[in-house]
C-alpha cells in the first residue's frame, strides 16, 4: 500500500497546498480589514441589524449572531466563500480518487500487483483525510496569527479549522458514495455538484427559516427579514440546515458560543459514509456501477453510426455537450436568483446600512445597481472560470487514461489535443455566459431601479468571457508544461478570485488588483483591458502548444 499512497500523495498534493495556502492566507490577509471597518460598538450593531433584515444577506452568507466582532464578521461573509469553496475541491478530489482511478488504470495496475480492493479505497481514503487535515489547520493557523485580538480565541481558531476540515470530509465522503452509483468521472462530478446544489438551498432555506438560531429552537425570535408568524416547515428546514455540510459552520458558530456537537457528529457521518463508499468498491468490479448506463439494455438495437465530428474539438464539444449543458443550467439558475435577490442589497446600499465588509467593498463605488450587477457578473465569472480551467486540465487526466496515446497513434499532431481542449473550453465558456448573460437580463429590470438595466446586466455578464479565455489559455500553459502543473492554473484561478473580491477590502494597490482575470467589464463597450486578456489568452494557447510538442506523454 505504501507505493500507492505515494503515487496519489505525489498527484494530489500540489492542490492540497494550492488550497490550503489560499485558506490561510484569507485568513491571515482578510481578518484585518474587518477590524478596521466595524471599530466601534454601534459599527457592528448596524451590521448585525444589517444581516438580520437583508434577504440576500441571509441566503447567501447565513446567520450573524451579537455582537458581531472582527472574527465572527469574517465567519459570517468570507466563512461562506471558504467553505464553499473547499466544498467543491472535496468533491473534485473525491472523484478523482474513486472513479477517476478506474479510468485512468491506477485500479487495474494495483491490482496486478497484488494490492486488495480494500487496500485501495483505503489509500484513497487516507489521501482525502490528508487533505482535510492540511486545510483545517491552514485555516485555524490564519485565525491563529491574530489569536487575542479581533474577537479571536484559541477555541474559535480551533473550531473554525474543524469546521473546515469537516466541510471538506463530509462532502468527500457523499461525492464518494454517489460515485459508485455511475460509471463514468463525468457523471459522478455532477452528481457531486448536485449534491452541493442542495447543500446550498438546504443552508439557505433554514437560515431563512423564521425564528431560527443557532443552538435554538425553530420559533425562537432572532429578528428575521421574515414574517415572524410560525411556519410549519420550520423543524424541516432548521434539520435541513443542521444536516448539510455547508451549514455547519453556522452550527458550531467558532466565534461565538461554540458547540462542539455538531461539528462531532458531521465527522461521524463521514466516517460511515465514507466506509459505506469503501464497502461498496471494494465489492463492485472495475468500471461497474449500481445505476448501470441507459444504453447498457438498448445498445444492440440502435443503428451504428460514426461521429459527424472531425477534428479533436469537435470530439471533444460533443463528448462534453451534457456536462457543458449541466453547467449553463446551473449558473443560469444561479444568476437568475442573484440578481432576484439584489433589491435588498441595492436598497440597503442606497440607505447607507452597508457599512463595511465584502458587500460595501463591492458597491460602495458608483450606482449601487450597477455596482451590483458587476458584483453578479464577477461572481459568475468566477464560477465559469472553474469549469473552463476543469476542462482544460482534463488533457492531463486523458494523458493519464491513455486517450492521447491514441490520438497520437493515428498520426495527429501533439499539440493538437490541448488546443482543442483550450479551444472548446473557451466556446463552452462563451455559451455558458450567454446563458446566465440572457437571464440576467430577463430578471434584472424587473427587480433593481434604474434604467437599461436589462443591457447593463447583459454587458457586465458576457464582458467577462477575455478573462475566463485568458485564464483557459493559462491553463492549458500549465499543462502544457505537465500534468503535475495543473495545480497552477487553479492557484492563478483562485488568486484572481481574491483580488477582484477582496483587493479593495484588504487594501490592496490598485495596480495588483488589475493583474486579476475578472472585473474588466465597462458599462458599455469593450476596454483595453479585454483585448490586453484576449491576447493574453492567445499566446499562452500557442506557448502550451509548443511546450506539449517538447514533452513526453505524462512527463
Amino acid at each position: 500500500m505504501r507505493w500507492l499512497l505515494a503515487v496519489l500523495l505525489r498527484r494530489h498534493l500540489p492542490g492540497i497546498a494550492v488550497m490550503s495556502a489560499l485558506v490561510g492566507v484569507a485568513g491571515v490577509t482578510v481578518l484585518p480589514s474587518y477590524a478596521t471597518t466595524y471599530q466601534t460598538e454601534s459599527a457592528r450593531t448596524a451590521a448585525v441589524e444589517m444581516a438580520a433584515h437583508n434577504g440576500a444577506a441571509l441566503v447567501l452568507y447565513g446567520r450573524l449572531d451579537p455582537p458581531g466582532s472582527a472574527a465572527a464578521m469574517y465567519l459570517w461573509e468570507m466563512g461562506a466563500f471558504v467553505t464553499i469553496g473547499v466544498a467543491v475541491v472535496a468533491a473534485l478530489l473525491a472523484v478523482r480518487l474513486t472513479r477517476g482511478l478506474d479510468s485512468d488504470g491506477t485500479v487495474e495496475i494495483a491490482r496486478a500487483a497484488g494490492l486488495s480492493p480494500r487496500l485501495l479505497a483505503a489509500a484513497s481514503g487516507v489521501v482525502l483525510v490528508v487533505a482535510a487535515a492540511a486545510v483545517g489547520t491552514a485555516a485555524s493557523a490564519g485565525m491563529f496569527v491574530h489569536r487575542g485580538s479581533d474577537g479571536v480565541t484559541t477555541e474559535g481558531a480551533l473550531a473554525w479549522g474543524g469546521v473546515v476540515a469537516a466541510t471538506f470530509l463530509l462532502t468527500a465522503a457523499v461525492t464518494a458514495l454517489a460515485a459508485q452509483l455511475v460509471a463514468t468521472v463525468a457523471a459522478a462530478r455532477g452528481l457531486g455538484m448536485a449534491f452541493l446544489g442542495l447543500a446550498f438551498i438546504a443552508r439557505a432555506a433554514a437560515d431563512t427559516t423564521p425564528g431560527s438560531s443557532p443552538g435554538g429552537s425553530p420559533g425562537t425570535s432572532h429578528g428575521s427579514y421574515l414574517a415572524t408568524a410560525p411556519d410549519a416547515f420550520a423543524g424541516v428546514r432548521h434539520w435541513l440546515g443542521a444536516l448539510s455540510p455547508l451549514g455547519l459552520r453556522g452550527e458550531v458558530t467558532p466565534f461565538g458560543t461554540v458547540r462542539w456537537g455538531p461539528l462531532l457528529a458531521a465527522l461521524a457521518a463521514a466516517s460511515v459514509i465514507g466506509c459505506a463508499a469503501a464497502w461498496i468498491w471494494a465489492r463492485r468490479e472495475l468500471h461497474a456501477a449500481l445505476l448501470a448506463p441507459a444504453t447498457r439494455h438498448t445498445a444492440r438495437w440502435r443503428r451504428p453510426t460514426r461521429l459527424p465530428v472531425r477534428s479533436v474539438a469537435g470530439f471533444l464539444a460533443r463528448s462534453t455537450l451534457g456536462a457543458t449543458l449541466g453547467w449553463m443550467i446551473g449558473i443560469a439558475l444561479l444568476t437568475g436568483f442573484f440578481v432576484g435577490m439584489g433589491g435588498d442589497v441595492v436598497a440597503s446600499a442606497r440607505a447607507g446600512r452597508l457599512d463595511g465588509g465584502l458587500l460595501e467593498a463591492q458597491l460602495g463605488h458608483g450606482d449601487p445597481a450597477q455596482s451590483y450587477l458587476a458584483y453578479v457578473g464577477t461572481i459568475v465569472a468566477i464560477l465559469t472560470a472553474g469549469y473552463a480551467v476543469l476542462h482544460v486540465t482534463g488533457h492531463a487526466a486523458a494523458e493519464r487514461e491513455g486517450t492521447l496515446e491514441v490520438l497520437r497513434g493515428t498520426g495527429g499532431r501533439p499539440w493538437r489535443p490541448l488546443l482543442g481542449y483550450a479551444v472548446t473550453a473557451a466556446g463552452a465558456s462563451a455559451c455558458v455566459l450567454l446563458g446566465s448573460g440572457a437571464v440576467a437580463a430577463l430578471v434584472a429590470p424587473a427587480v433593481l431601479p434604474g434604467d437599461d438595466m436589462g443591457s447593463a446586466a447583459w454587458q457586465q455578464v458576457t464582458g467577462q468571457w477575455p478573462g475566463i479565455a485568458a485564464l483557459a489559455g493559462v491553463a492549458a500553459a500549465a499543462v502544457g508544461i505537465g500534468p503535475r502543473w495543473s495545480a497552477l492554473a487553479w492557484a492563478i484561478a483562485g488568486m484572481s478570485a481574491g483580488l477582484v473580491l477582496l483587493g479593495t477590502l484588504v487594501k490592496a494597490p490598485d495596480w495588483l488588483i488589475d493583474l486579476a482575470a475578472f472585473g474588466h467589464v465597462p458599462v458599455s463597450g469593450i476596454v483595453a483591458a479585454q483585448a490586453i486578456l484576449l491576447l493574453v489568452g492567445v499566446v499562452a494557447t500557442f506557448g502550451a502548444a509548443l511546450l506539449v510538442s517538447r514533452r513526453d506523454l505524462a512527463a
